[in-house]
């Protein structure tokens, strides 16, 4: 299996499955736009992953011609791809019911406008903004308090998805929901979390990748990471939208190669430091 070439031809199938399904959305629940929109997040974070991995060179930059790969920034971006597929798979694909995923849509939105609430702005136009964004929020929370899913938590895991804290399960919890392994949906992102930050590992990381020896070995297993994400999220993608469904189903090699990699995520056992761990997952 040539992992590069199978990153490139998910990539492609991405695209085109989230090609498919746009145009006209005249009587489509907006929720569905930032089903959209996550997809569109996660493949650009993927494209560069794929352009970072081939090497950086600034030939504008005479004092620095430095040609090598970036596995720090590369951690980075994994971890964001990661992070978008798994917002995707548990607002759109794990809910048992609309009441439900009605629930987690309008708690991961409310978070968003509840996090811009907190900004110091100072000019009349970012104050209306905020006004307006108020106003929104507030239509959102009435939203919540009405939805069964939301009326069936405890008080306690109310109050805090009101204060923003939009997923009430651990990122591995939702990765494991997803039908990932153990080593990814734990070990892997411990992994680029460690990485992407800034401990000594994360500069241990630097200087291997100074090596040119050394290079492939450090980005294989964060591309890996992200192809088996591109191939569920293609998989989740194709299950609510038809169009999409049906431009996958058209292309029957694309198909088995989803479904490979789908596989490989399930049963994927990855040989990765477990260090740097993020406290939050």
């Amino acid at each position: 299996m040539n992992s590069e070439q199978d990153y490139l031809k998910l990539l492609d199938l991405l695209f085109r499955v989230v090609e498919a399904n746009r145009g006209p959305l005249n009587g489509i629940d907006e929720k569905f736009l930032y089903a959209e929109g996550l997809a569109t997040k996660f493949f650009l974070h993927a494209a560069s992953i794929l352009y970072l991995s081939r090497q950086t060179n600034i030939p504008d930059l005479p004092s620095a011609p430095l040609k090598s790969t970036d596995p720090g920034s590369i951690d980075v971006l994994s971890r964001a791809a990661f992070e978008a597929f798994l917002t995707f798979h548990y607002i759109f694909i794990a809910p048992k019911d609309s009441e439900e995923q009605n629930c987690r849509y309008w708690a991961w939105r409310a978070a968003g406008l509840a996090e811009r609430q907190a900004l110091a702005v100072s000019t009349p136009e970012h104050k209306q903004k905020l006004a307006d964004e108020k106003k929104e929020l507030d239509h959102l929370h009435n939203k919540l308090r009405s939805n069964a899913t939301f009326q069936q938590l405890t008080y306690k895991q109310q109050k805090s998805v009101l204060k923003g804290e939009w997923k009430l399960l651990s990122w591995r919890k939702i990765a494991e929901s997803a039908g990932l392994s153990k080593a990814l949906s734990r070990d892997m992102y411990k992994h680029i979390t460690g990485y992407a930050h800034s401990g000594s590992l994360s500069i241990l990381q630097i200087q291997q990748s100074l090596r040119k020896k050394e290079q492939q070995s450090l980005t294989r297993a964060s591309m890996d990471t992200v192809a088996i994400a591109t191939a569920n999220l293609i998989r989740g993608y194709s299950h609510i939208f038809p169009k999409a469904k049906k431009a996958l189903a058209a292309d029957a090699k694309g198909t088995s190669m989803v479904d490979l990699w789908v596989q490989l995520g399930q049963t994927l056992d990855f040989d990765v430091p477990a260090d740097n761990a993020d406290q939050n997952f």
